[in-house]
């Protein structure tokens, strides 16, 4: 189970670059195991300075390296699954707050399925989610 452990419960880097949205995922946590979809906690941070209503969140699962207990992101990572939420409302999510949101992605079964189908046996799985949509309360938004 060791191994799972990289998919979430902790302050996320951002090895694919994806950290210059207005609005910061801070911390991730996977809502369990199981056949049927898992969610995926987000605790967001508002550093826009307007409230925000709504957000779409895309996600990747690839593989890191771990040397010497410090995990190395490639070069040039593989993408072994990855999706988009659809808008997800947020309420009245104002600046400088922080909000917890969860949204479904696919089963423990069909990561490792995935894992599988890739074939590579080195390398630790590393799932990665970023800000892809925000909608403002003003009606304006931002994309990446």
């Amino acid at each position: 189970m060791d191994r799972w452990y990289s998919l979430g419960g902790f302050t996320p880097n951002s090895f694919l670059g994806f950290s210059d949205a207005p609005a910061k995922i801070v911390a991730t946590g996977w809502s369990g195991f199981g056949y049927e979809k898992t969610p995926l906690d987000l605790e967001l941070e508002n550093l826009s300075g307007k409230t925000i209503k709504a957000v779409k969140v895309k996600w990747f699962i690839f593989r890191v390296d771990k040397i010497n207990g410090v995990v190395t992101p490639r070069e040039k990572p593989k993408f072994i699954l990855q999706g988009e939420t659809p808008s997800i409302e947020t309420n009245d999510f104002k600046a400088k707050e922080r909000k917890l949101i969860s949204y479904w992605i696919g089963s423990c079964r069909e990561v490792y399925e995935a894992y599988v189908e890739d074939g590579e046996t080195e390398g630790e799985p590393w799932l990665e989610s970023t800000i892809t949509e925000i909608l403002y309360a003003d009606g304006s938004k931002w994309t990446r």
